[in-house]
């Protein structure tokens, strides 16, 4: 049992849970906006470039806020660092091919191209501020908005890709998948900003989100929880979506992440609503 756990938190650590979640709100936001599901490629593609990234992002954090803040994943991804860049580089490989293999129109490669490059300045120092060359996630106070949009950005690639040729999605899903998806993206990332405040700080990265009191963060919580309510009637399913999501996404209005001690629980709870939110529509589906 012991060993179990082991491996399961070594996997946490690494962002495979992270990873799979990209294939479930992938395979989520074009349920929702085209009735069908995304296909193997797609969901391939997501998978191996979101646990591509993440572990780029381990490599680089492990000497960093990551040290502080998340001291298992900052201590395995030292210890195995040279292993997990060559991993980390075949992921974003593979997950190209199977972009490949999706044939995505122009669209969906120029769009697919700024969610590489976001992904490139969140692990890279390729943004000049201030005179200095830093990464997304030095710029505290707009990284929680950056990685939500870039998520949704990812999906909506998919979504639209998977739209018959002869007809289109209206404006007023696109809306109401932004409203249903978009806030609850901002939650997780804001939840998991907190929880690196410590390592934030000790490196000046402090957000507001950090800075914030108790009672601020939990309102902010709530309203990012209550915002999707908005976009329910402009999207078919979306209230079962929601619904289901809301079971998963609960645990993050009322558990702040400082009261959870454990890595591995705090990177599976933040990553719980898009499963639960795929379930709920795979039961309607079915």
């Amino acid at each position: 049992m012991r060993s179990f756990l082991a491996i399961l938190r070594a996997l946490t650590h690494l962002q495979v849970p992270m990873a799979l979640s990209a294939v479930a709100l992938v395979e989520s936001m074009t349920l929702l906006l085209s009735g069908r599901s995304a296909g193997l490629s797609w969901l391939l593609a997501a998978a191996f470039g979101t646990l591509g990234l993440y572990l780029l992002d381990g490599i680089r954090s492990a000497d960093h806020e990551d040290a502080i803040s998340q001291e298992g994943r900052s201590a395995l991804c030292r210890r195995h660092r040279g292993a997990l860049a060559l991993a980390a580089g075949i992921a974003l490989a593979v997950g190209g091919g199977f972009v490949l293999a999706s044939d995505p129109s122009v669209t969906a490669f120029c769009m697919l191209a700024i969610v590489a490059l976001l992904g490139a300045t969140h692990v890279l120092p390729l943004v000049r501020w201030r005179g200095d060359w830093c990464t997304v996630k030095e710029l505290a106070l707009i990284k929680p908005v950056v990685i939500s949009f870039a998520w949704l950005l990812g999906g909506f690639v998919v979504a639209f890709a998977m739209l018959p040729p002869d007809t289109g999605a209206s404006i007023s899903q696109v809306a109401g998948l932004v409203l249903i998806v978009g806030p609850l993206l901002l939650l997780d990332s804001v939840w998991l900003d907190r929880r690196d405040m410590q390592g934030d700080a000790v490196f000046s990265r402090g957000s507001f989100i950090a800075r914030s009191a108790p009672r601020s963060f939990l309102l902010l919580r709530i309203v990012l929880f209550l915002v999707p309510i908005a976009g329910v009637p402009l999207l078919p399913h979306g209230a079962t979506f929601l619904a289901w999501s809301w079971s998963g996404a609960a645990c993050l209005v009322f558990l702040p992440p400082d009261r959870i001690r454990s890595e591995a629980l705090q990177v599976l709870l933040a990553a719980l609503w898009r499963f639960t939110g795929l379930l709920g529509l795979l039961v309607v589906v079915s």
